[in-house]
């Protein structure tokens, strides 16, 4: 027959095992491959900006890090996910595994970021961490800024030029990028 059930790990660190005894004696059956208590490092990934460029591909390098180092290997999963920016237009996508060997803290994940010409707002796309193995999961999210680095050649005018306060004032533009989230204000 067969049966689970919880059982409270040691406070102390260390190896054990559990070893399993018939009939309410002491008549020894079978134990566990050794079983490691050990504070487990916690696995975060921070976000980062990079400037887009006007052709070809930059780089942005988002750093994933161990709390301390571990005496075992520590693996996460990570991949990318679109918040403004769109992958295949502004990035690529990716997706992969993002191992440490014991004793390393430090490790890159790197995302092709692709450079244009067309004025547009910053943009973020978000890479996401999910089920570490030999570590728990701290921060699991973080965005890449895509920082726009194109000039608007935009003209905005006013007309009239003088007005009574009150008065209704027609804003035109022109040469704008034509999002349609685009906007006018009336600053002093």
């Amino acid at each position: 027959s067969a049966a689970s059930f919880p059982i409270v790990a040691p406070a102390l660190e260390g190896e054990y095992e559990l070893r399993f005894f018939l009939n309410n004696g002491y008549t020894f059956a079978g134990r566990s491959p050794v079983l490691l208590v050990a504070d487990l490092p916690v696995v975060s990934i921070s976000g980062v900006m990079v400037t887009e460029g006007d052709a070809g591909d930059s780089e942005a390098v988002v750093e994933v890090r161990l709390s301390h180092a571990a005496g075992w290997p520590v693996s996460v999963p990570w991949s990318t996910r679109d918040v403004e920016a769109v992958s295949g237009l502004d990035y690529t996508a990716g997706s992969g595994v993002v191992e440490f060997a014991p004793g390393e803290t430090l490790r890159e994940v790197r995302i092709a970021v692709h450079g244009d010409v067309g004025l547009e707002v910053n943009e973020r796309l978000a890479v996401d961490l999910s089920a570490a193995t030999g570590g728990t999961l701290g921060v699991a999210s973080a965005y890449v800024t895509i920082l726009n680095d194109d000039s608007s050649t935009a003209t905005v005018t006013a007309t009239p030029g003088l007005v009574s306060p009150g008065s209704v004032v027609t804003a035109s533009v022109s040469g704008g990028p034509g999002y349609r989230t685009d906007w006018v204000g009336l600053y002093a």
